[in-house]
């Protein structure tokens, strides 16, 4: 069919073009919001036009209107308005005033809306409100009071604490406190703490009332707040008339430390609600960490009632203890022998001392120091042993240290009822004191209840699996074998020698066969000669309680009463029966713990005094040598001996080398060197003999004071070390002299030595002969002075013969007598002026020592042919001296004996007769 060409009749192609067409122009006239992401606005509390940013616009125009499309928009408390439709752009505003405090950020989502009605995408509009300071700041409590003690700056008395409503921190935070009340010692700082500017007096004032504003960051003031600050009296808790000092004399008894204390309490600061006092005496001063008696031990176990019974192993050295004479003891400890063992060593009991059989109860007691030195956790170190004698190494008793713990192996004998039964055989325990080096106490007994262990007087209690205890079967039977018994070490039958060595200290070993020694006898053994004594127990008052520790060096007393203790802390004594006690301090320490009623703890000032045990006679070490060494430049430059010839003696009072029982007089185990002013480290050094030290395991530093070398040590060995410390100064000429100062002590400096000052001093060439005045013939003439000349030397016999021939035979033979006697006099001579040398370097003016020939006269006999030829011979001594004045220095270096000088001095005189008339 034709389309007719009327108005409704298109061409279905320009229809299909413009529909197209259409749809293009829709497309592109969809609103579109000019805006990357969200819109960010600012409105006040007060309401009004929302600042957005960026500014609210869209594309695609005209634009009719906006639309707020949040879910629940009926809450959202904003409205959007067109403000130019071609452009395109709208504002937000708030619809009434908004509250910051109740909330302060909204999110509007908008939408733009053509005319055409298309709707375009919806963005999000973050909105802050933005705070008014409408809120004046407010105080938490309506009233404040605190309480500062007179005479005291505290830190802080109260704190004064106010808020403000304020949403935002400009005018929400508290940035100022201020004091309104005029002219007060007071001051309060921006986080309201308030303290005082001067001491207070609470006779002045008792309280101060103040002031206090509080400011917020946008300057609106708080009302006023009271607060009323009490001053109150000094109180110092704190023990008062305490003792600084007391002086101690050996064989008084006990004596009370703190006769008049008392502690002084403020119940207004801190009612209290129970007291703890805790005095210590600090014995670290010997090496036992107690003064131990000097009774020995086994008198010790006498006066503690120990058994009879107990056989001792490790006795003092003897004829009749011959295993213990090749051990190596330290008498360090009074109390009695003390056994060294290095690892290597170890000693077979014999049976006849003690049964192999120890019975079903019995004690091993002994003192041990030992440490850990090595990482093998499996190295044993028996202390005794009970093994196989030959053929087997079973172990049938044995107390041993293994990885710092004690062990105690039991294995059972065969028997038939219980060979397949398993029963306790081992038992170790972890106790820290085994590898501390310190002395302590051990005591193991075994009985049908079980094994038993007392460390330092105090019943070991299990806790934790601890001691592990391992089981065993019993041993197999074994009749040909015997058994040997071993203290330090083990015996291997097998191998025919002793194993697993103790590297350590062990006095007092004992066995106790057949029973158990009383924990009683145990406890007195540990006991120090010195410790404090408690008060009586009928001082006591109901709810106090005293306790003292194991070796009696710290008493406890706590309870409620105050009065009490300070009556019981008068009566704590101090005790020492040691007859030779350590002389010196002990420092004794008295510190309260007190409980308040509110739970608080306050500590109380420790109190600290000392103890000052008067000395008896004790050995003394004595240092002596040349205290004058003289040495020449180059001496220096290579190096001075300074101590060359050291001594070190021991005394007691003024008998020499008398040894004192107990104390090895034989080693010092510190000397100090130190020099005043300090060395020059450009040009002055003091060396040790490292090597020496090394070998000999001593240990040393050297600084620009002085030098150290510590170590205990045989007294010749540290002679040896001391006698090769040497000082080397590269610059002697700047010297005249210097001085230096060594000081050795032992026993931890129980006892020390004396200053001894050994001075060296620089010998100065002389004056060079140039400067020398012209010699003159009266240095041919014999005078006294030439006693002080250098040394002769003896002039060619071809010299004596030319001149002889000169004055004829008669002469020839007169020359030939007096070279014999010329010889004589020079060998005299020599010896006597090698002597005087030494003299002469004592004064000074001899180094510039130029000759005065006036003063040189002699009278001389022209008659006696003798005395000619002495006056010839002398005039040629004279003169090879001053030729040969350099090689005194060298001469004279070498050491002489003083006796031998002495003893030829006399002849010397003799044959030299000066006329010194004029």
């Amino acid at each position: 069919m034709k389309c007719q060409r009327t108005v409704g009749c298109l061409n279905p192609l320009l229809f299909v073009s413009l529909l197209s067409l259409s749809l293009v122009i829709a497309k592109n006239s969809v609103p579109v919001l000019v805006v990357s992401g969200i819109y960010h606005g600012v409105v006040g509390e007060n309401g009004g036009i929302v600042d957005v940013t960026p500014e609210i616009k869209a594309e695609n125009g005209p634009i009719c209107g906006y639309r707020i499309v949040n879910t629940h928009k009926g809450k959202i408390p904003f409205e959007v308005f067109m403000l130019d439709q071609k452009v395109g752009t709208a504002q937000l505003k708030a619809r009434h005033p908004l509250n910051c405090e109740e909330k302060k950020n909204y999110v509007v989502t908008i939408a733009a809306v053509s005319c055409a009605g298309i709707v375009s995408e919806s963005v999000e509009v973050h909105v802050t409100v933005k705070d008014v300071n409408e809120y004046i700041p407010e105080w938490s409590e309506e009233e404040y009071s605190g309480q500062v003690e007179e005479g005291e700056l505290p830190e802080s008395i109260l704190k004064v604490i106010a808020t403000d409503r304020d949403c935002s921190p400009t005018f929400g935070d508290i940035c100022q406190y201020t004091i309104s009340s005029p002219d007060q010692p007071f001051h309060v700082d921006q986080h309201g703490v308030i303290t005082n500017t001067a001491p207070l007096s609470a006779q002045e004032s008792r309280s101060h009332v103040l002031s206090v504003i509080a400011t917020d960051c946008g300057g609106k003031e708080s009302s006023p707040v009271l607060v009323t600050i009490s001053v109150l009296p000094k109180c110092q808790t704190s023990w008062a008339d305490v003792s600084t000092s007391m002086t101690y004399i050996p064989g008084t008894g006990p004596q009370p430390i703190f006769p008049a204390a008392h502690l002084t309490l403020c119940p207004a600061v801190c009612p209290t609600a129970h007291l703890e006092t805790t005095l210590t005496l600090h014995t670290d001063h010997v090496g036992v960490g107690c003064d131990r008696d000097t009774y020995s031990l086994a008198s010790q176990r006498k006066m503690c009632g120990a058994s009879s019974q107990a056989v001792e192993l490790l006795p003092a050295q003897s004829e009749e203890t011959p295993w213990v004479n090749n051990l190596n003891t330290d008498l360090g400890r009074e109390a009695g022998p003390v056994y060294q063992f290095d690892g290597s060593n170890g000693v077979i009991i014999p049976e006849s001392v003690l049964s192999h059989n120890l019975g079903s109860e019995f004690t091993i007691s002994t003192w041990m120091k030992h440490e850990a030195r090595t990482n093998d956790k499996h190295l044993k170190e028996q202390l005794v042993c009970l093994a196989d004698d030959h053929r087997k190494n079973r172990h049938h008793t044995s107390l041993f240290v293994r990885n710092c713990k004690l062990v105690l192996l039991l294995r059972r004998d065969y028997e038939e009822d219980e060979r397949n039964v398993f029963k306790p055989a081992e038992w170790r325990w972890s106790i820290p004191q085994v590898c501390d080096n310190r002395w302590h106490h051990y005591a193991v007994s075994v009985s049908s209840q079980g094994v038993e262990l007392t460390l330092d007087g105090e019943l070991w209690q299990p806790e934790n699996s601890n001691p592990e205890v391992i089981d065993d079967w019993p041993l197999h039977p074994a009749a040909d074998l015997k058994t040997s018994l071993a203290v330090g070490a083990c015996w291997h039958g097998s191998d025919m020698k002793m194993k697993h060595s103790l590297r350590g200290y062990l006095a007092g070993l004992s066995v106790l066969p057949g029973k158990r020694e009383h924990s009683e006898v145990l406890k007195c053994l540990v006991q120090c000669s010195e410790s404090l004594q408690l008060p009586a127990t009928n001082l006591l008052e109901p709810g106090m309680e005293m306790v003292t520790n194991s070796h009696g060096s710290q008493v406890t007393i706590d309870g409620e009463d105050a009065e009490n203790m300070n009556q019981l802390v008068r009566q704590v004594a101090y005790l020492n029966t040691r007859e030779f006690p350590a002389p010196g301090r002990r420092r004794l320490e008295l510190a309260t713990t007190i409980t308040c009623v509110d739970g608080t703890k306050r500590i109380v000032p420790s109190a600290v005094s000392g103890i000052l045990v008067l000395s008896v006679p004790q050995p003394t070490i004595t240092i002596s040598g040349t205290e004058n060494i003289s040495r020449v430049y180059e001496a220096f430059k290579r190096g001075v001996r300074i101590f060359s010839d050291l001594r070190i003696a021991v005394s007691k009072g003024t008998e020499e080398a008398e040894p004192v029982a107990g104390v090895n007089m034989d080693k010092v185990d510190k000397c100090t060197i130190s020099v005043f002013p300090p060395l020059n480290p450009d040009h002055e050094e003091i060396k040790l003999p490292e090597l020496m030290l090394k070998s000999l395991k001593l240990g040393s530093s050297v600084t620009g004071n002085g030098g150290e070398i510590s170590g205990a040590d045989m007294i010749y060995n540290y002679e040896q070390v001391i006698r090769q410390v040497t000082y080397t100064n590269k610059k002697p000429a700047y010297y005249l002299n210097r001085q230096f100062k060594i000081v050795c002590s032992e026993l931890n400096q129980r006892f020390t030595s004396n200053e001894y000052v050994q001075t060296l001093t620089v010998i100065h060439p002389p004056v060079s002969p140039e400067t020398m005045m012209p010699v003159q013939p009266a240095h041919h003439q014999l005078s006294h002075h030439g006693a002080e000349m250098p040394a002769a030397h003896v002039s060619s016999s071809h010299d004596f013969l030319s001149m002889g021939q000169t004055q004829g035979h008669a002469v020839v033979v007169v020359v030939v007598v007096c070279v014999g006697l010329l010889f004589t006099v020079l060998a005299v001579g020599v010896v006597r002026l090698r002597a005087a040398h030494k003299r002469a370097l004592r004064e000074e003016a001899e180094v510039e020592m130029a000759w005065d020939d006036a003063a040189l006269n002699i009278t001389v006999n022209p008659l006696e042919e003798t005395t000619e030829c002495r006056t010839m011979g002398g005039e040629k001594v004279l003169e090879s001296d001053m030729d040969q004045d350099s090689s005194d220095d060298e001469m004279y270096a070498e050491e002489t004996s003083d006796d031998d000088e002495e003893e030829d001095e006399a002849p010397t005189r003799h044959r030299l007769e000066w006329d010194d008339g004029l």
